[in-house]
């Protein structure tokens, strides 16, 4: 199985709107959005395609878009810290696939963006993801009770951290 982090172009929109119905959204910041349509993905794509603050990927598996990741480069006095998120359609998932895309886009973003360290916000019920950040060398840095509300629940979030060499 060959993992390959590659740019979005317009003819990924379909493909994007496939991967996100088969996304566990729950953790996800938009999970209110009860419907993505082919309008959503293109302008994402739009964006990723045009940022210079952050870098976003889709995820590919033998040539197959399987996922989304990203760092994205906070600005003002926050602008040393990039934020990591991704996900994967749910039929790929436990297969190292994430572990593996987190790595290479860590490295990426290090290379390119002028950050000193990448956060993550995880939901503390999401022990897979964090599982894949702590597998990659993230460290926990504490958590924030009662920062978060998913699906009208109020949960914990943990604040994970790697910072460059």
């Amino acid at each position: 199985m060959e993992i390959n982090l590659r740019e979005w172009t317009k003819k990924d929109a379909d493909k994007l709107v496939d991967i996100v119905e088969h996304t566990d959204r729950k953790y996800l910041r938009n999970s209110g959005v009860t419907e993505y349509r082919k309008c959503d993905a293109k302008h994402y794509i739009k964006f990723a395609t045009k940022a210079i603050d952050g870098v976003f990927r889709a995820i590919e598996i033998d040539g197959n878009v399987v996922g989304c990741i990203s760092v994205e480069q906070h600005r003002d006095i926050m602008s040393v810290d990039g934020e990591i998120g991704y996900y994967l359609d749910r039929r790929y998932v436990g297969l190292g696939i994430a572990s593996k895309a987190v790595q290479m886009i860590v490295e990426e973003a290090f290379r390119i963006l002028p950050i000193e360290r990448i956060s993550a916000y995880v939901c503390t019920e999401n022990t897979p993801s964090m599982r894949v950040l702590e597998k990659n060398g993230f460290e926990c840095e504490g958590i924030l009770h009662r920062a978060c509300c998913i699906q009208k629940k109020i949960v914990d979030v943990a604040v994970y951290a790697t910072l460059r060499c």
